[in-house]
């Protein structure tokens, strides 16, 4: 399949008088992307394969510039929306399933992504004007992967119950990246999202109507963090 579409996002107002915009662009985006959905060995082998290619006019972005009260001298910390003038976000995606056996499943998929602002001169970083062109888009981790597998198996069968039972392992990898613009220029925690490992793991019974469930996450005790946030 082949897709070509537009997006858009209105313009708006800074609600503050003292900012020195006090408005921001309308954001536009073009999205082209083509890919694959198919299906082998009696559909026992799924693979499904996407190319991407986004470009984005006017990009909003959320950052925060300081001001100081002209009465009591305070100094504030105030959000605020800049326009990157052009950026772009490019990747492939890329998932496969099988079903070896009747009662055997997995799946994995793995996402490779190259988004940044390709211009980005004025950038408001607590209040002074960076240049981010050329760094990569916050939040954009360039690699993303997860794999699952599950095994069901019968417990007991009868006129009157059919209990199964199944086991199922899952991990996910994201990449490093940043939380925010701000971050984009420092480094260190916690301007630095580190990639990080989870695994999951699974076990329950089910029959007609119900289920039960036990699971464990984050079964290796990683310390990760996604975020954070300036107030």
């Amino acid at each position: 399949y082949v897709t070509v579409s537009k997006g858009y996002k209105a313009g708006g107002l800074q609600f503050n008088p003292a900012l020195p915009e006090q408005s921001f662009k309308e954001e536009t985006l073009w999205n082209y992307e083509a890919g694959i959905r198919s299906f082998f060995f009696d559909r026992r082998l799924m693979l499904n394969m996407t190319a991407f290619y986004m470009d984005w006019k006017d990009l909003q972005v959320a950052s925060f510039t300081t001001l100081r009260d002209p009465v009591s001298g305070e100094i504030n910390l105030i959000e605020t929306t800049n326009n990157a003038a052009k950026a772009t976000s490019k990747g492939l995606e890329l998932e496969l399933a099988a079903q070896p056996t009747e009662q055997w499943y997995m799946n994995g998929a793995v996402g490779y992504l190259d988004a940044e602002f390709d211009s980005f001169p004025n950038a408001n970083i607590t209040g002074v004007n960076v240049d981010l062109s050329g760094r990569d888009i916050i939040r954009s981790a360039k690699w993303t992967m997860s794999f699952q597998s599950q095994y069901d198996f019968p417990i007991a069968t009868s006129s009157s119950l059919d209990l199964n039972g199944y086991i199922r392992g899952e991990w996910s990898y994201r990449s490093k990246t940043k939380p925010n613009i701000e971050a984009i220029v420092q480094t260190g925690f916690p301007n630095d999202i580190p990639s990080f490992h989870l695994v999951n793991f699974r076990s329950g019974v089910t029959t007609d109507g119900w289920r039960i469930e036990a699971y464990l996450e984050n079964a290796f005790n990683e310390n990760y963090f996604t975020g954070h946030s300036n107030f």
